[in-house]
């Protein structure tokens, strides 16, 4: 995650990724070939979109089915807008998303005092709160798009 934050952040190969989902009009007016940047940028998201997914299905499963990655892309989501819409950040927060799910699944599994109906909502009720400001900040800095 590190060198695909330096590559978006410190590269020109970022920076011209960056310009043509900011603003395609002044990306174009500076000679950066719009469409065939977005044009590879979807075809690589959706490369790492299908090695995700194959993972998913041959590592962590081992079979395919309806519904089976149970709401993870909203969970990735969330991650990004807490993350700020930076890679290291949306680690973080993928991390701290885990770490809640796995926590509840723990806390499930050793008999704590508390009750099931508590210990299901932990993760969900940890991504929809992380904190005001927080929210507040990745909104204000959502990246804007504009048609062409």
């Amino acid at each position: 995650m590190a060198l695909v934050h330096i590559g978006l952040f410190k590269t020109r190969w970022g920076l011209r990724v960056r310009a043509v989902g900011e603003h395609p009009t002044a990306a174009d007016t500076v000679g950066i070939r719009v469409l065939w940047t977005r044009y590879r940028n979807v075809i690589l998201g959706g490369l790492v979109a299908g090695i995700g997914g194959a993972s998913l299905t041959i590592g962590s499963v081992g079979s395919f089915g309806k519904d089976i990655s149970s709401g993870q892309g909203y969970i990735a989501l969330a991650a990004m807008i807490f993350g700020r819409w930076t890679p290291l950040g949306a680690t973080g927060a993928a991390l701290l998303f885990g770490f809640s799910l796995a926590c509840a699944s723990v806390l499930g599994t050793i008999g704590a005092p508390i009750p099931s109906d508590f210990l299901l909502m932990l993760p969900t009720s940890r991504r929809s709160s992380p904190s005001p400001g927080s929210w507040a900040a990745a909104v204000r800095r959502r990246p804007t798009v504009s048609p062409t």
